[in-house]
């Protein structure tokens, strides 16, 4: 009877902390479904800002310039400089993608075999990752050299544009592929695909998370 009374003890003053673990297990889907539309709508207000706001803000610095040109003076903010910059970043790099016939290339990726594709896909995947890695650092660079010299601010410019362009391009390589896969007769590029990204997934879920680790 001790025993017993001794077990059931134990087992009362973990059922709180079990209970709280479930309770957090089924809860976390909703609030993870959440974040990832929040997510979306900050995605979404950033893409929205570069065709709507930024346009604008470019009309005004460019006003600026004609402003200061006729009374003879530079008085063009550190903001305005910016946006410029933005826009012809954008601008620069809508060019040059122009210069690519996507139509070529979609041609191209399609008369490949599966296991090219499966190949060039992950190798997609792969520099898309360090682009992310390395491209805010290249425009923190570009926007915080305003005030250097215009050679040094031309080179990162350069860079700037160059790294644009060529995240850009990975994007749509990476986007003809998953079509070409998606639209195949044969579906074995697309299950590759998918158990790759489940691969992926199991790594994730089979990893040990600390608390100290996560925040």
């Amino acid at each position: 009877t001790q025993e017993l009374s001794l077990y059931h003890a134990a087992d009362e003053d973990d059922s709180s902390s079990q209970q709280r673990r479930v309770y957090n297990f089924v809860t976390l889907p909703m609030y993870l479904e959440a974040l990832l539309g929040f997510g979306f709508l900050v995605c979404l207000d950033c893409f929205a800002f570069l065709f709507t706001f930024l346009p604008l803000r470019m009309f005004s610095a460019a006003l600026t310039i004609v402003w200061s040109a006729l009374r003879g003076r530079w008085s063009l903010s550190k903001r305005q400089r910016a946006d410029l910059m933005q826009g012809m970043i954008l601008i620069v790099c809508f060019c040059v993608l122009n210069m690519f016939g996507m139509s070529k290339m979609y041609h191209y990726i399609r008369g490949q075999s599966v296991l090219k594709l499966y190949v060039i896909f992950n190798m997609l995947q792969i520099v898309d990752k360090l682009c992310c890695s390395i491209g805010e650092d290249i425009l923190d660079s570009l926007f915080g050299c305003r005030n250097q010299h215009p050679v040094i601010t031309l080179l990162h410019f350069g860079v700037a544009c160059g790294y644009v362009f060529v995240h850009a391009y990975v994007l749509f390589i990476q986007m003809i592929t998953l079509n070409v896969s998606v639209n195949s007769s044969s579906n074995s590029l697309l299950v590759l695909l998918v158990s790759n990204n489940f691969v992926e997934l199991k790594s994730t879920v089979f990893k040990r998370f600390r608390p100290q680790n996560l925040f």
